[in-house]
Order: C-alpha cells, then structure tokens, then sequence
C-alpha cells in the first residue's frame, strides 16, 4: 500500500516542479515583451513628436520651403496620422496586429528614405511626410493589443508602457536637436529612419 502512496507523492512533488519552472519562464517571458514594447513605444512616440516639431524646421532650413508651405508640409504630416488612426479602426478587424506594426515599421522607413534619396526635391519630402504620419498613426494601439495577445495587459504593464512611450517624448526631440545643431537639419531624416529600423527591431524581438 505504501508503494502506490509514494508513487503518487513523486508525481506530486514532479508536477509542482514543472509548474514552478513554467511560472518562472511565464514571468521571464512578461518582462521582456513588456520591456521590448516599452523601448517600442519609447522610439515610436519619441519619432511622432520630432517629425511633428521638426518637419518644419527641416523645411525652412534645407531651402526647400518658405514659412507657408512648410507650415502646410508639417499639417500634411498631422493630418495624415489622424487619417490613418480613423482607417486603423477597420483593419485592424481584419489583420493581425503583428502584420500591421511590420507594415507601419517598413512603411516608416521608406517614407524617410524618399526624400533622402534627393534632399532637393519638395515633393519627395510632401511625400514622406505624408507616408510617415500613415505609417505612426496606428502604431500605439496595436503595440498595445499586441502585448495583449502575449501576456495581458495589466495596470503595472500599461505603467511601464505609458511611461516608456513618455520618456521618448521628452528624451528623443531632445536628442534631435543635440544632433541637428551638430551635424546640420539634414541629421533628422536619418534620426527618423534609424527610429524606425530600431522599432521594427524591437516588433520583430517579440516572440
């Protein structure tokens, strides 16, 4: 009688290992995917706010525009993301929210890289403007119900993304301008495309 009992207390003692071991991967896994969208939303939020405070100043001060029609290629840039955010609604009833942030993250470089490729021309940078705010617009959402998927999102990972996303709005213009002053106006595309490189990057980590 005293062998059956044994066995079971082995098994016992087993499962309460294996359950252990799981619930230290299961918190292992929750840290770095709130980690990696923590530094995701940090680069995202950080990118939207420097495109919006410095599309401007890139205009006026490449030569490519005066003060109207720099105003209306920095409003081209609002006015897109708003749109983008209004059509993300419907997508996202229909694509997965890794495919959309592939998608923005792929779509946020190209959108950079337009008016790199000739910094002379005013029309590439109405388009990259245009492109990039499409490209952020449904960006913070969907790293949210990403996260989701993964662990639920609970009111101390919500905090850490929030404040991520808030310490790239103070920290990234912050640096811009540091680089724009050093190296000229012409360092904020390429700020704005390793941005955006560096969040897909982080996307793509999220396993």
């Amino acid at each position: 009688e005293s062998q059956p009992t044994g066995q079971i207390e082995t098994i016992t003692t087993t499962r309460q290992r294996q359950r252990q071991r799981g619930g230290g991967g299961s918190r292992t896994r929750k840290t770095a995917v709130m980690m990696s969208t923590a530094m995701f939303l940090f680069t995202y939020v950080g990118c939207e706010v420097t495109a919006g405070g410095y599309l401007y100043t890139y205009a006026i001060k490449s030569g490519l525009a005066n003060h109207t029609t720099a105003t209306a290629i920095n409003s081209v840039f609002w006015l897109f993301l708003s749109i983008g955010r209004g059509v993300a609604i419907k997508i996202s009833q229909r694509v997965k929210p890794r495919t959309i942030l592939a998608v923005n993250c792929s779509v946020g470089v190209v959108s950079m890289v337009i008016p790199i490729v000739d910094p002379n021309n005013v029309l590439l940078l109405w388009i990259g403007a245009s492109m990039y705010g499409l490209a952020l617009s449904s960006s913070f959402p969907t790293a949210f119900t990403l996260a989701q998927q993964y662990i639920g999102v609970d009111p101390f990972a919500a905090t850490i993304f929030v404040t991520g996303a808030s310490v790239g709005e103070m920290t990234v213009p912050l640096v811009t301008g540091v680089l724009v002053q050093k190296y000229g106006v012409g360092a904020l595309l390429y700020i704005l495309t390793v941005g955006n490189v560096r969040a897909s990057k982080l996307m793509t980590s999220r396993q």
